[in-house]
């Protein structure tokens, strides 16, 4: 019997290297069947993806095999079945950088709808500030390019998703690619008329803050002259933006500014709307003088329009950041109050207090925030912010868990285009928090 065992191992070893060599061609051309498909956008292609990588993830299974067919599902939109393609069983420990390299790699698919990231997707704004969050050069670069040709327009909404979202890195990095494109402006249009201002005023609503930059005297002058310009009237999201910038800045000149144009307003009887904004803006600097009129957003009237109101919260948010011990009982108050009938706006809240630049302060109720996040039936959006939390903070099993709510599929919805600003989808959410927390 000893004797026989070395030719029936080599014969094994034999058959198997065989099997191998006959299977190769049948798995490339597998792969180049799935490749033909997966760069069409429609739905029924990405359907057909789809079952043409579970035939492949079932006769194929190499850990190569699982990458693949990820990357595919991925290709296809299909999140929660690209990591069942990558961790078959999540029982146990996933090792953090595979998790941080899959969601940095759904990041780069899911924002761009070629393998070339040329061609943007629906979820590319979303996608690419979560990897210029994370420093990402390649990101940062096809950025200077989109602004470099795209119209303001398209970075105006860069700029008010950076600033929904908290993420100074890419903010940053947008104000810097404003004053280049700025600078080029200027250049055409010769020194004596100028460039278009949109975009100096831009990287001044990114990058303005209580922290010293050589540009920023320039940057409070430019956003004052906003506040007495035609921009109230003629272009309000920006001119809202300037204020809660000016506010939040702390600069004298600027809050200065804000009560003149607050108090001329007032005595012309100006919009409710546009008084509240500023008194918002204010709020945002540290003056609780106007803590009623916050109260007053989220009455049983109701009367503000939806940009005055979204004021309210950030304005509590910023002074969070400047950890005002005045803040915690009234955003307790919004949290149960209005937070509990409005999504956008405990999303807001939630997103601000355990997902902002600093990991929350002790004086936040940490436990009853999680509890009203993760409780039964609440929404997709609302969950993973709790999941996301986890990871920040570095719970135990907190990685695994949210790998596991991926797979299930419950954060599928990616958002259409009247959410691209809000960015509620959860996916993003759960894959920056991946790739941005270690």
């Amino acid at each position: 019997m000893r004797r026989i065992l070395p030719p029936l191992l080599l014969l094994l070893v034999l058959g198997w290297i065989v099997a191998r060599t006959l299977a190769r061609p049948s798995r490339e051309a597998a792969q180049d069947r799935i490749r033909g498909w997966w760069e069409q956008t429609d739905l029924a292609t990405r359907d057909r993806v789809v079952e043409l990588t579970q035939a492949y993830a079932s006769e194929f299974a190499t850990e190569d095999d699982r990458r693949f067919a990820a990357h595919a599902f991925l290709r296809a939109r299909r999140v929660d079945q690209a990591v069942r393609a990558r961790w078959p069983r999540l029982e146990g420990s996933v090792d953090p950088e595979e998790a941080r390299e899959f969601a940095f790699h759904a990041l780069r698919v899911l924002g761009w709808d070629d393998e070339a990231c040329s061609q943007p997707s629906m979820q590319n704004l979303q996608c690419m500030l979560a990897l210029l969050e994370g420093g990402h050069e390649p990101t940062r670069r096809y950025l200077d390019r989109v602004v470099e040709r795209e119209p303001k327009e398209t970075m105006f909404q860069m700029m008010r998703r950076s600033l929904h979202l908290r993420a100074p890195a890419a903010r940053a990095a947008l104000a810097a690619a404003c004053r280049r494109r700025a600078a080029s402006e200027d250049a055409r249009a010769g020194a004596a008329q100028g460039g278009d201002p949109a975009w100096s005023i831009a990287a001044a609503q990114l990058q303005l803050g209580r922290t010293p930059y050589p540009e920023r005297e320039a940057d409070v002058d430019l956003l004052v002259s906003v506040l007495d310009g035609p921009f109230r009237t003629q272009f309000p999201p920006r001119w809202m933006v300037a204020c809660r910038v000016l506010g939040s800045s702390e600069h004298p000149r600027a809050l200065e500014a804000l009560r003149s144009a607050l108090a001329r307003l007032e005595a012309a009887g100006g919009p409710p709307d546009d008084v509240v904004v500023l008194r918002m803006a204010l709020l945002a600097s540290g003056d609780w003088a106007y803590e009623d009129t916050l109260r007053s957003l989220f009455g049983t009237n109701r009367t503000y329009n939806h940009a005055a109101r979204a004021l309210g919260p950030e304005a509590l948010l910023d002074r969070l950041e400047r950890r005002d011990p005045r803040v915690f009982p009234v955003l307790g108050e919004l949290w149960q109050g209005e937070g509990l009938v409005s999504l956008p706006v405990r999303e807001v809240l939630a997103r601000g207090m355990l997902l902002g630049p600093e990991p929350p302060v002790p004086e936040l109720p940490l436990d009853r925030l999680l509890a009203d996040l993760e409780a039964p039936g609440t929404p997709a959006t609302l969950q993973v912010v709790a999941l996301a939390w986890r990871v920040r903070a570095g719970a135990a099993g907190s990685r695994e868990a949210l790998l596991r709510w991926l797979a299930s599929g419950q954060g599928n919805g990616m958002g259409g285009a009247a959410d691209v600003e809000r960015g509620s989808a959860p996916l993003v959410t759960a894959l920056a928090a991946l790739y941005l927390y270690r």
